[in-house]
């Protein structure tokens, strides 16, 4: 995906979601695969409120210019990260403007080369 760029003006906020798709059928998801992990960057201050908050975890990271946020949205095994449920709160004051990057499966999970595999299963 291209990189995203949104702004919240006065009373704009998400509502709480995944960025993981979560399909378990291959033909649902989008030729590069599952979103495996989000960098989302502050593009500007909100004079009040704007935070990203992550409920499951209790935690809210207020918007500050030139700050950035990464989380991994699949587990290992591919399967989503129910733990990453996040959204927008309402600007209070101010505008909020971010960027969302998202890491996508194709191209992205590390596979060992075949000559890797047997030299870690020899033992000396």
């Amino acid at each position: 995906e291209q990189l995203q760029v949104s702004n919240y003006g006065l009373g704009g906020h998400y509502a709480p979601h995944y960025d993981f798709h979560g399909s378990s059928k291959k033909k649902e998801l989008p030729k590069e695969g599952d979103r495996l992990a989000t960098f989302m960057m502050y593009l500007s201050e909100v004079e009040k409120g704007g935070n990203t908050a992550f409920p499951r975890l209790k935690v809210a990271v207020a918007p500050q210019l030139g700050d950035a946020v990464f989380w991994k949205n699949l587990s290992p095994g591919g399967v989503g990260d129910d733990l990453t449920l996040h959204g927008g709160c309402p600007v209070l004051v101010g505008s909020k403007h971010v960027a969302n990057k998202w890491i996508h499966e194709v191209g992205n999970v590390c596979r060992l080369l075949p000559s890797t595999r047997r030299a870690r299963g020899k033992r000396r």
